[in-house]
C-alpha cells in the first residue's frame, strides 16, 4: 500500500517551493533529475493528489532537504466504495457525456465533466451531478473557474471500471475514443449515448441563412465513423466531415430532437430560436 503524507495544502506547497528554491531549477528539470513525474509535481502543487512518502524522500534527497526535520503524519484513507452498475440506457448516456466533454486522469484518478459556466450550468448541476450520484453512489464536487464549470470525483475504482469495462481511454482521448461495441449493437443504448454526446459536444447552427443544421464534433476519425454509423442505424443521413458529423436534412434535424430528446437546455433554446427564425424567413 502506498503511504501518503498528511500535509495540509499549505504545508505541501511550502515543501515544493523549498525544493524549487534549493534546486534553482524549472519544474521540468526537477522532474527529470528527481525521478518524480512533472504531472505528479503539479498534482501535488494543486493538492489534487497527496504526496507519497516515496516521492517525498526522492525530492528531499534531490534538493538536499533533511527529511527528519519534518514531523510526518500519514494519511489513512478508507477505500471509497462505488456501485458498478450494469449497462443500461442511463449508463450509456453518461458514457456519451464522458466521451464528449469528459476526462479521466491517470495520475489523480479524476473523472470530470466540464462545460461553460453559464450555458451549461443547469445541465452540469443537475444532469451530470445526477449521473455520478445515481449510477455510482458518489457525491461529486462542482467548481466554477474562469469561464468553465467542472463536476468531478476522484476514484481509482471508477476510472478502472469505466476503462476496463467499456474501453474508455484514460488521459487523452484523441484517436483512442470509440463507441463500445455493446452500445453500437443495441439501439436502446446508442440512442441515449448519442444524447449524452450531443448534449456535451453538439451544436446547432443555421445553414445557408435559413435552414437549421446540427453537428457533433470530434477530432478522432474512427469515433466520427462510429457516430455516423449510429445515426445511420436510426434512419438518418449524416455527413461525416473532417472534424464533425452533421445532419442537414430539415426533417431529420427536427426528428433528431424528437427521437434523441437532448437534455441540455442550451441546445433546446438554440433549436427553438433557429427553427422560428427559419420559419419567418420561409414565409417572408
Amino acid at each position: 500500500m502506498i503511504k501518503s503524507i498528511d500535509f495540509t495544502r499549505t504545508e505541501q506547497l511550502n515543501f515544493l517551493e523549498k525544493v524549487k528554491d534549493n534546486s534553482k531549477l524549472s519544474w521540468e528539470k526537477i522532474s527529470n533529475e528527481s525521478g518524480v513525474t512533472r504531472s505528479l509535481l503539479f498534482a501535488y502543487k494543486n493538492r489534487t493528489y497527496r504526496m507519497s512518502l516515496k516521492n517525498f524522500i526522492k525530492l528531499c534527497k534531490f534538493a538536499g532537504i533533511d527529511q527528519n526535520s519534518y514531523n510526518l503524519k500519514f494519511y489513512q484513507s478508507a477505500k471509497l466504495q462505488i456501485k458498478t452498475p450494469r449497462l443500461t440506457a442511463y449508463l450509456a448516456e453518461f458514457l456519451g457525456v464522458l466521451a464528449g466533454d469528459g476526462h479521466m486522469n491517470a495520475v489523480t484518478h479524476e473523472v470530470s465533466i466540464t462545460g461553460h459556466k453559464e450555458n451549461d450550468s443547469k445541465y452540469i448541476n443537475e444532469t451530470v451531478y445526477g449521473f455520478f450520484e445515481t449510477l455510482f453512489g458518489l457525491t461529486p464536487k462542482i467548481r466554477i473557474q474562469n469561464n468553465a464549470i467542472r463536476c468531478w470525483v476522484y476514484s481509482k475504482r471508477l476510472t478502472s471500471f469505466i476503462s476496463d469495462t467499456f474501453g474508455v481511454p484514460i488521459g487523452k482521448k484523441k484517436n483512442k475514443i470509440r463507441i463500445p461495441d455493446s452500445i453500437i449493437k443495441d439501439k436502446k443504448l446508442f440512442m441515449p449515448y448519442i444524447r449524452g454526446l450531443f448534449d456535451t459536444d453538439g451544436s446547432v447552427y443555421t445553414h445557408h441563412g435559413k435552414d437549421v443544421m446540427l453537428e457533433i464534433s470530434s477530432a478522432s476519425p474512427d469515433f466520427r465513423g462510429d457516430i455516423a454509423k449510429c445515426l445511420t442505424n436510426m434512419g438518418f443521413h449524416p455527413s461525416n466531415g473532417v472534424k464533425n458529423v452533421r445532419l442537414y436534412r430539415q426533417n431529420e434535424v427536427h426528428d433528431f430532437f424528437k427521437i434523441i430528446r437532448p437534455k441540455n437546455n442550451k441546445h433546446l433554446r438554440r433549436f427553438e430560436l433557429l427553427k422560428n427564425q427559419a420559419a419567418v424567413v420561409q414565409t417572408g
